[in-house]
């Protein structure tokens, strides 16, 4: 009984920056796997498990979200979803290579909390950060910055100004193309 509260306590306790931790650990296993097929079925389930989707394609359209039926946002969710996780696996089809992640530093953003990180490999080198969110007990990844640019925000910007120009429902015929 006491290790079982003691387990709790510590998943409970555990934050952002465990949580990065842990994900650097995980990616690292994924990326040694020399196997294509199993670094990308590995990799979506790492993906899976740390990313929290949902409130990533509702940032990226936080201004129209409210606005839209459930049936709008669900079929946005599902193209989006298919078209982001094509990218992810693109690269987990990359030839593995050895890296390391330091944790600089953190900050918040409200209900967030952004962990600064910089990244070492073999082939390349740079900073990013990851923008947590908690979701029940866990935390969650809601947002990506690379060279101090906002994934959400890249998005945010093509989707409005689809959405401005032409309308909703050529967001989704654009992702469906």
């Amino acid at each position: 009984m006491k290790i079982l509260l003691c387990l709790l306590v510590l998943s409970v306790s555990a934050g952002p920056k465990e949580s990065t931790e842990q994900l650097v650990h995980q990616a690292a296993a994924v990326f040694s796997q020399k196997n294509i097929e199993m670094r990308k079925k590995e990799g979506m389930i790492l993906f899976h498990s740390h990313f929290d989707f949902e409130k990533f394609a509702q940032l990226t359209l936080e201004d129209h979200w409210r606005h839209l039926t459930s049936a709008q946002r669900k079929a946005f969710l599902t193209i989006f979803r298919k078209r982001f996780e094509e990218r992810v696996l693109q690269y987990f089809e990359k030839e593995p290579g050895t890296f390391s992640v330091k944790i600089k530093g953190r900050g918040k953003f409200g209900k967030f909390k952004k962990i600064d990180c910089r990244l070492q490999s073999d082939k390349r080198s740079g900073d990013f950060s990851l923008l947590w969110i908690r979701k029940r007990q866990d935390w969650k990844i809601a947002d990506i910055w690379v060279s101090n640019a906002s994934l959400v925000g890249n998005y945010q910007g093509q989707f409005n100004k689809i959405i401005r120009d032409h309308g909703f429902e050529e967001v989704l015929k654009r992702l469906n193309e």
